[in-house]
């Protein structure tokens, strides 16, 4: 049948609903992979900021010498947990942990469901943490921020409880993508602690996420390696007889 008087046949502007369910799939992805990446940038400057108001504003205040050593600097860390504390009790206790076992909790128990103040509090404490010295890294808190931001969008958009968790795996991706400039790394990494089994769209989807959070955030961060070995450099694994 004739399309507004033209000749073409309107079938040819047609998509399957396969087709569509596809790109609005990948237009998400797309998204998810922007804000992992977003997250990772802003995450990476909050916890600048907040190493030097520790180090360089609180320290000198407080600073006492001891044979040569500045004792104070055990109180910085002491500090942050304290602040951490009140601000995951009050605000989001989901917060308290390294992130990773907290993201399997909510894809396998919880329905890939997160809730939306978690990213936002996790980018605050953690930056905290690590920022006043705290025994931690960012693998786990960007991973947890990458994933909350999946769920987030998943929630809005009222996906179905498996297409809110390929979102979750591929925030995380993203995040971790970023944060050490490896997105292959990052979507194999996403996609072995996250699924059960391997589908070819899931994947497809989170590698998708991670290579978008990776470039957008090395526009921000540079296009540098979080691990670098000097030139010249070799490293050998000996096994003790």
């Amino acid at each position: 049948m004739p399309c507004g008087g033209a000749k073409i046949s309107c079938d040819m502007f047609y998509f399957p609903v396969q087709t569509k369910g596809a790109l609005r799939h990948i237009s998400l992805t797309i998204v998810v992979g922007f804000c992992g990446g977003g997250g990772a940038v802003v995450f990476r400057t909050f916890i600048e900021v907040v190493q030097g108001f520790f180090f360089d504003f609180i320290l000198p205040q407080i600073s006492q010498d001891v044979y040569g050593y500045n004792i104070s600097l055990i109180f910085l860390p002491a500090i942050g947990g304290l602040l951490i504390g009140l601000i995951t009790w009050r605000v989001a206790i989901e917060t308290r942990g390294y992130g990773i076992p907290e993201v399997m909790e909510s894809m396998h128990v919880h329905a890939g469901r997160i809730r939306k103040r978690v990213a936002f509090t996790k980018i605050i404490t953690s930056a905290i943490t690590v920022g006043s010295g705290g025994s931690a890294g960012r693998e786990g808190p960007i991973a947890q921020i990458g994933a909350s931001f999946g769920s987030l969008i998943g929630q809005i958009v009222n996906l179905s409880e498996r297409q809110r968790r390929v979102l979750i795996a591929s925030g995380l991706a993203a995040g971790v993508g970023a944060t050490f400039n490896a997105p292959l790394g990052a979507a194999i990494f996403a996609i072995e602690i996250l699924f059960v089994e391997f589908e070819a769209i899931s994947a497809t989807s989170i590698i998708i996420a991670s290579v978008i959070g990776t470039a957008f955030a090395s526009i921000f961060l540079g296009p540098h390696h979080a691990f670098r070995v000097s030139d010249g450099l070799t490293f050998s694994f000996n096994q003790p007889l």
